[in-house]
């Protein structure tokens, strides 16, 4: 029997998507170094598209579909946004949420009361998984202390770990084999929407990663770690007061930090000997440079701290 053919319908719909695969495949965008991942140039600033919702640069003469005016290029949208944005092929990849999402950052862009700095602010903030809609002063100071503790993490650890979508320091950071890094709801949100290569270099991600992405432990604990050492607080070092021998007084004195009269709390006048504070033995004339006699059998001093001051006796808390 000859061969069962399929439906109309279904052989317009797999070349339909055949496709756009094929048009996503060959539509790439700039990676970091600003060289397009398609043709392998680095084109001026002239020759490149920045995309209004991801502000990703592409490659003009790469593109398939270009703007049909100057007039349009500022409204202009790359493939991988056009694609979430509408369309049957997106239609049954995209989430509710992303296009929730599109829209968010559309209604962000037609704002005309917002400054540029401010858009990119909350398109940053809905790419994280916060709300567009902005709080109050006291929560606008704690974004942006956050942001700064952030910054001065990223510091220490290195630009290259923040994550490839929000550009933040990444919240339970998942790790590509590629080696670059994402926050877990930023991947979560990027493998949802049928993507399966990496959004910084294009490369494929495993379909088990993709299903089942992991925590960076050694990540955590690297941010964990340089966020302890920024928070430690950093006490000025402590100043302490020391008298050289040399300057001392003969006899043992107070200061005005004395907590108790007398000589309770006093300290030892000059050492007139050069033994040292182990020195087992008598202290003959070589150790006594002025003087010339030594300690002699037979001396005796006022107290502890006179004897200190001859050597002949360490006490064990010294004045």
């Amino acid at each position: 029997s000859p061969p069962v053919q399929p439906h109309s319908r279904e052989r317009k719909l797999g070349r339909k998507e055949g496709g756009i695969e094929e048009d996503m495949a060959a539509q790439l965008p700039c990676d970091g170094d600003g060289k397009c991942m398609k043709c392998g140039k680095k084109p001026l600033d002239e020759e490149k598209l920045l995309c209004k919702t991801c502000v990703t640069p592409w490659h003009v003469e790469c593109l398939l579909t270009r703007p049909e005016s100057m007039d349009s290029v500022p409204q202009w949208e790359c493939p991988d946004c056009s694609d979430l944005a509408g369309g049957e092929s997106a239609a049954p990849v995209v989430s509710g949420a992303a296009g929730g999402l599109i829209a968010a950052i559309r209604a962000i862009e037609a704002d005309s009361t917002l400054s540029e700095q401010e858009k990119a602010r909350r398109r940053q903030q809905l790419m994280s998984g916060g709300s567009a809609v902005s709080g109050g002063g006291d929560g606008a100071e704690q974004r942006d202390e956050k942001a700064k503790d952030d910054n001065e993490i990223l510091a220490i650890l290195g630009e290259n770990m923040k994550c490839s979508f929000c550009m933040q320091l990444p919240d339970r950071p998942v790790t590509t084999p590629c080696g670059h890094n994402f926050c877990l709801k930023c991947f979560e949100k990027w493998v949802g929407q049928g993507k399966k290569t990496c959004a910084k270099c294009r490369e494929l991600i495993p379909s088990k990663m993709a299903s089942q992405p992991r925590i960076n432990s050694s990540l955590v604990f690297a941010i964990r770690m340089a966020r302890t050492s920024k928070t430690t607080s950093v006490e000025a070092p402590r100043v302490i007061h020391y008298v050289h021998n040399e300057d001392l007084p003969d006899a043992a004195f107070t200061t005005d930090r004395a907590v108790r009269a007398g000589k309770a709390n006093a300290k030892s006048g000059k050492i007139f000997v050069t033994i040292a504070h182990d020195h087992l033995g008598p202290i003959t004339p070589e150790y006594d440079p002025v003087r010339k006699m030594g300690v002699l059998v037979g001396d005796c001093w006022e107290d502890r701290l006179a004897c200190r001051q001859w050597g002949a006796h360490f006490p064990h808390v010294s004045g």
